[in-house]
């Protein structure tokens, strides 16, 4: 069984980015559910990005503490 990789996204305000599976259940985001999620979280915001559809959003920095979300460093 292999796992699945997925690759950074190649703009520069991504090269800090990294691989998280967050629990997304705010009403105010776009997307629902646990999703594998690139994100990179500063101290107001955090920059969001689903790799496969490459759906694109930000959330602030209070809302993104509250969901669990568990970087994943083995895929990167």
């Amino acid at each position: 069984m292999s796992i699945y990789k997925t690759e950074r996204p190649t703009a520069k305000r991504w090269a800090t980015a990294r691989l998280f599976s967050a629990d997304l259940y705010d009403q105010r985001a776009p997307i629902c559910g646990t999703h594998l999620v690139w994100a990179v979280v500063g101290h107001k915001h955090v920059r969001i990005m689903k790799p496969v559809t490459e759906q694109r959003f930000k959330m602030s920095r209070t809302q993104w503490d509250s969901t669990q979300a568990r970087e994943i460093s083995s895929c990167t």
